[in-house]
């Protein structure tokens, strides 16, 4: 690369000189403009009024029109004398529909042994009429140069050629001193680029772990979001908890000193209890011979009821034996003070066996009755005292007034 840039700048001073003679040969020449006109068409052409033969000319054609017009052929013939015969030097057509105006730049290379002025040929047609419009002229002319004019150039050219001369030295100088700081940018640029290198590379490496960087990022800022939602939601719970907590403590001391209360009336009732056990055992004492005492009134008492059952038995007879009598009556009218005899009898066993009954059962009775009161008063006291103490014992006291109501229904039978 290097070496391809040493090589164009040294043929630089070669092209700047070429390229001034050129523009001296070409530009210094006077330019020639003419015109035609038909068919509601206008040309101008212009071009240099003198050449020499391999030098490379141009004629430029402009086409107006007053009017509208679309240009549809524009055909160009350029015909030269060579070695003394003619030739057509130069042919151009352009058939592509263009509204107009329209210009064309028509390059001429003149060939070596051109010597005459070039006749041009020109051919136009528009959508404004089907006839051409032909156009005949001579354009530049094409001599050798005299040896008096070469001379006269090459003195102008050599005269600028020892400018050219210093001026390429000038620019040897400069090119020498940019090619020393180019050397010098080149290693510095190379260091530059070895540099970019390793930073492009380490960019790499930055931007690959700037993304992985940026993906845990993300998820830990998704899992902040949801450690954070997760957070207020427990701190909700842990507040909620904590007055739960509080209400279950304000409950624990309101049931602790209820405890404490329960405990004292416990222990109160337990003596009173205890007390009461004791009265109770006494009375289940006295309720056991009372009940056997009861025991052995309820046999003499079904023994008396067996008797009186008996007795009943009898009386039901007899009563059927005065229902008989008494319709026998109408049989034996004869026989009435018999009748009246046994019906005394009759009354007088009756009665004394009521009154038998009737004495024993209220000498048995009375000492029942008494007796069965006594123990239901005590037994009405007893409960008094239980029911005043506590409501725990009530079930105990149950067979207590059972038993109680069960000598109260027996000496109410009796």
């Amino acid at each position: 690369m290097r070496t391809k840039c040493v090589r164009a700048l040294a043929y630089l001073p070669i092209s700047v000189i070429l390229f001034f003679a050129f523009v001296y040969a070409v530009y210094a020449l006077p330019v020639t403009t003419i015109s035609f006109h038909g068919v509601d068409v206008t040309i101008e052409i212009t071009f240099p009024e003198e050449a020499h033969p391999t030098e490379s000319i141009t004629h430029n054609v402009t086409i107006t029109s007053n009017t509208a017009v679309t240009l549809r052929n524009f055909t160009v013939v350029i015909e030269a004398s060579v070695n003394s015969s003619r030739q057509e030097i130069f042919y151009a057509q352009d058939t592509f529909s263009k509204p107009l105006p329209t210009s064309y730049s028509l390059p001429i290379l003149l060939p070596q042994e051109t010597n005459v002025t070039l006749q041009c040929f020109i051919y136009v047609n528009t959508t404004q009429s089907a006839d051409y419009l032909f156009c005949e002229f001579y354009s530049t002319h094409v001599r050798t140069l005299s040896f008096n004019e070469l001379l006269s150039e090459y003195n102008t050219i050599s005269s600028k050629y020892t400018t050219l001369i210093a001026n390429y030295q000038t620019l040897t100088n400069q090119y020498n001193e940019l090619l020393a700081d180019h050397t010098s940018l080149l290693a510095d640029y190379r260091t530059l680029l070895n540099e970019h290198d390793e930073l492009s590379l380490n960019y790499s490496r930055l931007i690959t772990d700037y993304g992985a960087l940026q993906s845990e990022n993300n998820e830990l800022f998704a899992n902040s979001s949801t450690l954070m939602s997760d957070f207020e939601t427990l701190v909700s719970q842990h507040n909620q908890l904590l007055t739960d907590y509080n209400d279950r403590v304000a409950a624990y001391d309101s049931l602790l000193r209820s405890n404490e209360n329960l405990t004292n009336e416990h222990n109160t009732l337990n003596s009173n209890y205890n007390l009461l056990l004791d009265d109770y055992n006494t009375l289940q004492t006295d309720y056991d011979l009372l009940n056997s005492t009861r025991h052995n009134l309820q046999a003499e008492y079904n023994s008396l009821q067996n008797v009186y059952n008996a007795l009943n038995s009898t009386y039901t007879n007899l009563q059927t034996e005065v229902v008989d009598l008494q319709e026998r009556i109408g049989f034996f009218e004869n026989a009435l003070d018999i009748n009246r005899i046994l019906l005394f009898i009759f009354a007088i066993s009756t009665g004394v066996l009521v009154l038998v009954i009737f004495y024993v059962k209220r000498r048995w009775r009375a000492r029942i009755y008494r007796f069965l009161k006594s123990i239901a008063a005590k037994l009405d006291f007893f409960k008094f005292q239980i029911s005043k103490d506590s409501r725990i014992l009530d079930c105990g006291f149950s067979n207590i007034m059972s038993s109680r109501n069960l000598i109260i229904l027996i000496s109410n039978h009796n």
